[in-house]
C-alpha cells in the first residue's frame, strides 16, 4: 500500500531524475537532433526511439506543439554528419513555422574516436600514433566546425554534448568484450583513446563558446558505465540509460531556454513558494520502490547481488513543481543518499528539482548489502523546491532483511533455492523406444508431455528392466502427431531398449488417436487474413487445473505477424479453449513476439514459480531460424500464467508473462562476424525444439534440446552451403551439426529477476552431445522434451529417421534417460 506521510528533515535523502523548471515559454519548439548510434537510439529495448523521443515526450507537456526531427544515423562520424545529415537539419530549422522556438541537439565523435583505433589509419597513413592524432583531431574539429557555422546562420539554439570517456564503458573497460567488438584496440590504445577524448572535449567546449552553443556534459555521468542502464553490448544504453540521458537533455534544454520575461513561475528567482495549492489530488502521485517483484519487503543473504528500482505516477501532479528523494537506512541508522552524481553517500543531500512526470522502473541501486540487518528503502516526492523534504510529502517505503550467506550444502532442491547444478555424468541413459506404426504417426515428435494419470495399469517398470517388452513405465505422453495435420495424440510408455537399429526398439501403444486437441482453432488464426497455423508445437500438462496446453505455431511466418499461440484443452482432448498471446503484443517492442513463444512448453517447479515467477510456472519458448522476424539468436524462456488471466482467457487475450532468456537479433552475428553472437557459437540453422526444468538428488538444470550447427551460417541449396547432407532442401545450413542438450543454471533466472542480469545474459553453463545414442547421427534432429518429476525418467523425441530397407520413413523415436 502505497503511504502519505511526513518525515522530519533529519529523516531524509537523496534524488532522483536529472531535470530542472523549465521557464514559462508558450513556444512550441521545432527540435531536430543529429548524430550517431546514441541519437538514433540503437540499444533502445523498449522501441521509443532513444533520448529524442523521450525529450519529445516531455516537452509537448509544457510547449504544445513542439516536433521533432532525428535525423541521426548509426555508425556515422562527425565527416559523415556533414555529408548526410547537416543539410536535412538545416532545411528544417530553416522552414520552421513562425513563431516557434528553433533548436538542435547535436551529439557527434564517438566514431571518430573508435575509428582512430580500431581501424589501421594510424598505420597506413601516418609516420607514428601521435601525428595520426593530431591530425585526425583536426580533421575531426573542422568538422564540428563546418557543423556549428551552418547551424548558426538559421538561428537555432544549439545544444552539443561533451562526450563520454569511451574507455570507460564495458566494451572498451572489459578486456573480453574488446577483443570481442574492437580486437584492433590494445591495451595502450585505451589510454591513449581517453587523452583524445579529453583534447577533444575541450575543443568542443571552445567551439561551442565561439558559436554560441550551449554544452551538455556526458563526460561526468556513469550511464555509460553502469551494466543497469546499458544495452547487453556494453556500449550502448538501454532503455533505462536513454530514460536518464533524456533528463539530462530535457534540463540543458529547459534551462537555457531565452527569458521571455515572465519569471512567475521559476523557482531560481529566490521565491520558495508554492503556487499548486489548487490540486485536488484526485489522483495523487504515487512513487513506488521495489526490488522485482517485491513492493513492501524481502529477504536476501549477504552475498546476494540486489537491484532496487524506483517508478512515479505523476496523477494530478503533472508537471507540477516539486523534489524527489532516494534513501535507505542502514542496521546501523546511518542515512545513505542517492546524490545527483549517481553515487551513494552518508548524510543528506539537496536534489534537483523537477516537474513532476510519469515514469517506470529506472533501477537506482544494484550490489550487495554485506551486513546483516534491517535495511530501510524509501522514494519520495514533495512539491515545495526548497532542498528538505516538507509536508505533504508522497512516500513509498521497501524493507530489506539481509541475514548470513547460506550454505550451499544446505540447500533443498524443492524449496527453489538450489545452487547444485546438474551435469551430463548425472543422466543414466536406458534406451528408446518407437512411435505407433501408421502414416498418421511419421514427422511427429515436435510436441510431448507426460501425463501422470495417463495409462494406470502401467508403473511396474523400473530402471534395468528394458528387456522386458511387456514392461510398461508409469503414465503416459501426449504428443504431437504428423506435423501436417496438426494433431495430437496419447501413447504408452514401454520400457526402452539399448537397440543397435530402430527395428530393435520396441513400439508404443495408442491411448488415444490423433484428434484435434485445439477444437479447429489451429485452422482458424484471426490475427491477420493472411495468418496461418503450420504446427501443433509445444504440450504440458498442467496438474493445477488438470489441463493439457498447447501451443500452434506458423514456423516460417515470413510476414512477422505476431499471432496468438497458446490454449488448452479437458485431457481428454476436448473443451478447446484459446488462442492467446504470450505476453504484451506490442509493434514497438518484440520481446514477447509469437516467434519467441508458440513452440515448446514444460512447467517450472512451483516453488520456484512462488518465490521468483509470480507464480507464473508455464514456460514458453521459440527459436526461429536466423532469429529473425520477431525471433531469437538462441533459445526464449518466457513464463506464463493463462488461468490468472481468466478461467479461461478472452480470445486473443493477451497474457500476462515474464521474459526470462532471449538474445536479440543481431544481423551481423549471421552474416558479417559471428564472433558478435551472443549465444556461444550461434548458427541461423539452430534448431532448439523442446525444454524440461529438472530438479533432483544430483541438482538442478533447465534443459534445452535440439540440433546445433557447427559450420559456417549460410542460406541457399544443399549444394551452395558445403553440400549439406542433414538439411536436403533450400533455407538456412550449417552443415556438420551435432544433436544436443545445454544446460542453463536457474540461478541465473533469479539474477534475471533481481534485475542483475538481462535475459541475454544468461548463457548455458554446460552442453551435452547425443550424436553417440542417435539414429541419425550428426543429422539427428531432437525434438520435443518431456519430464516425469515423480519418478526421474527424462523423454527426449529423435526426428525424421528413416529405416529404408525396412520400409520405414519419417519415424519418431523417443531417449530415455533416468536423472540420478
Amino acid at each position: 500500500m502505497k503511504r502519505k506521510i511526513v518525515l522530519r528533515a533529519s529523516f531524509i535523502l537523496a534524488f532522483v531524475l536529472l531535470f530542472n523548471l523549465p521557464y514559462a515559454i508558450s513556444q512550441p519548439i521545432t527540435l531536430v537532433t543529429i548524430g550517431d548510434s546514441l541519437t538514433a537510439g540503437d540499444g533502445d529495448s523498449q522501441g521509443i526511439g532513444g533520448y529524442p523521443a523521450r525529450v519529445l515526450s516531455m516537452l509537448e507537456n509544457l510547449y504544445p506543439g513542439s516536433t521533432l526531427a532525428n535525423l541521426a544515423i548509426s555508425g556515422d562520424t562527425t565527416q559523415d554528419l556533414v555529408n548526410k545529415q547537416l543539410d536535412e537539419a538545416v532545411s528544417n530549422l530553416n522552414s520552421a513555422p513562425a513563431g516557434n522556438l528553433k533548436m538542435v541537439l547535436v551529439w557527434i565523435g564517438s566514431n571518430d574516436l573508435f575509428g582512430l583505433y580500431a581501424s589501421d589509419v594510424c598505420s597506413e597513413y601516418y609516420s607514428d600514433i601521435a601525428t595520426c592524432e593530431e591530425y585526425e583531431m583536426g580533421y575531426s574539429v573542422d568538422n564540428l566546425e563546418t557543423i556549428l557555422n551552418a547551424l548558426e546562420e538559421t538561428g537555432a539554439t544549439i545544444h552539443i554534448a561533451l562526450l563520454d570517456d569511451q574507455t570507460l564503458r564495458p566494451v572498451i573497460a572489459d578486456a573480453s568484450l574488446r577483443s570481442d567488438t574492437f580486437p584492433g584496440i590494445t591495451e595502450d590504445e585505451v589510454s591513449r583513446m581517453s587523452t583524445q577524448l579529453s583534447h577533444y572535449n575541450q575543443q568542443i567546449k571552445t567551439l561551442a563558446a565561439t558559436h554560441g552553443a550551449g554544452t551538455v556534459d556526458f563526460f561526468n555521468t556513469t550511464i555509460f558505465q553502469n551494466r543497469s542502464t546499458l544495452d547487453h553490448d556494453g556500449n550502448h544504453p538501454n532503455s533505462a540509460g536513454y530514460d536518464a540521458i533524456a533528463a539530462i537533455w530535457y534540463q540543458a534544454i529547459t534551462g537555457g531556454n531565452p527569458d521571455n520575461g515572465d519569471d512567475s513561475d521559476n523557482p531560481q528567482d529566490g521565491d520558495d513558494s508554492n503556487d499548486s495549492g489548487d490540486i485536488t489530488n484526485n489522483d495523487p502521485p504515487r512513487p513506488s520502490i521495489f526490488s522485482g517483484t517485491h513492493l513492501t519487503s524481502l529477504s536476501t543473504t549477504s552475498d546476494q547481488p540486489l537491484t532496487i528500482s524506483v517508478s512515479m505516477h505523476a496523477g494530478d501532479m503533472l508537471n507540477q513543481n516539486g523534489e524527489l528523494w532516494v534513501v535507505y537506512f542502514t542496521p546501523d541508522s546511518r542515512i545513505i543518499s542517492l546524490a545527483g552524481d549517481f553515487t551513494w553517500k552518508e548524510g543528506i543531500f539537496s536534489v534537483l528539482s523537477m516537474p513532476l512526470i510519469s515514469f517506470s522502473s529506472i533501477p537506482v541501486f544494484s550490489d550487495r548489502l554485506t551486513s546483516t540487518g534491517t535495511y530501510s528503502f524509501y522514494f519520495a516526492f514533495d512539491n515545495i523546491i526548497n532542498g528538505v523534504p516538507d509536508f505533504p510529502l508522497w512516500i513509498d517505503g521497501l524493507s530489506v532483511e539481509v541475514t548470513e550467506s547460506e550454505d550451499p550444502s544446505d540447500n533443498n532442491p524443492d524449496s527453489g533455492t538450489s545452487t547444485d547444478r546438474l551435469m551430463p555424468e548425472d543422466f543414466d541413459y536406458l534406451g528408446a523406444f518407437l512411435f505407433p506404426e501408421g502414416d498418421e504417426w511419421s514427422y511427429s515428435g515436435h510436441a510431448l508431455a507426460w501425463y501422470p494419470q495417463g495409462n494406470p495399469e502401467a508403473g511396474n517398470s523400473v530402471a534395468g528392466e528394458s528387456d522386458d517388452y511387456g514392461a510398461t513405465y508409469p503414465g503416459s505422453l501426449y504428443t504431437a502427431t504428423h506435423a501436417h495435420y496438426g494433431y495430437a495424440g496419447e501413447i504408452t510408455i514401454p520400457a526402452p531398449v539399448k537397440g543397435a537399429n530402430i527395428t530393435d526398439l520396441p513400439r508404443t501403444n495408442i491411448l488415444k488417436s490423433p484428434t484435434d486437441i485445439t477444437g479447429g482453432m489451429k485452422d482458424n488464426c484471426t490475427y491477420d487474413p493472411e495468418c496461418i497455423y503450420r504446427e501443433l508445437d509445444g504440450l504440458a500438462y498442467l496438474p493445477g487445473i488438470n489441463k493439457i496446453a498447447w501451443n500452434l505455431r506458423d514456423w516460417y511466418n515470413a510476414a512477422r505477424f505476431d499471432q496468438d499461440s497458446l490454449g488448452w484443452s479437458n485431457p481428454d482432448m476436448t473443451n478447446a479453449a484459446g488462442v492467446w498471446h504470450i505476453g504484451q503484443r506490442n509493434r514497438d517492442d518484440d520481446t514477447f513476439h509469437n516467434a519467441k513463444t508458440s513452440n515448446y512448453l514444460f512447467n517450472a517447479p512451483q516453488s520456484f514459480a512462488t518465490a521468483w515467477l509470480e507464480g507464473k510456472n508455464l514456460i514458453a519458448g521459440n527459436a526461429r531460424e536466423a532469429g529473425a522476424l520477431g525471433g531469437s539468436q538462441g533459445p526464449t524462456l518466457i513464463a506464463t500464467a493463462p488461468w490468472e488471466d481468466g478461467n479461461p482467457p478472452a480470445a486473443s487475450a493477451n497474457l500476462d508473462a515474464i521474459a526470462l532468456i532471449y538474445y536479440p537479433e543481431n544481423y551481423d552475428c549471421v552474416w558479417e562476424n559471428q564472433d558478435v553472437c551472443i549465444f556461444p557459437g550461434y548458427r541461423a540453422a539452430d534448431q532448439w525444439n523442446g525444454g524440461a526444468w529438472i530438479e533432483s538428488s544430483s541438482g538442478t538444470a533447465i534443459l534445452i534440446a535440439g540440433r546445433k550447427g557447427l559450420g559456417e551460417s549460410c542460406y541457399g541449396t544443399p549444394e551452395e552451403c558445403g553440400n549439406d547432407t542433414c538439411v536436403t532442401s533450400k533455407g538456412y545450413h550449417a552443415y556438420p551439426y551435432e544433436p544436443e542438450i545445454i544446460f542453463y543454471d536457474p540461478q541465473d533466472l533469479k539474477a534475471v529477476r533481481s534485475g542483475t542480469k538481462s535475459p541475454w545474459e544468461v548463457l548455458p553453463y554446460k552442453v551435452m552431445s547425443l550424436e553417440d545414442i542417435t539414429y541419425n547421427g550428426v543429422c539427428s534432429l531432437m525434438g520435443a522434451v518431456a519430464w516425469d518429476q515423480e519418478h526421474g525418467f527424462l523423454y527426449i523425441t529423435e526426428k525424421e529417421i528413416n529405416a529404408i530397407d525396412d520400409g520405414i520413413w519419417g519415424a519418431t523415436v523417443v531417449h530415455v534417460w533416468k536423472i540420478l
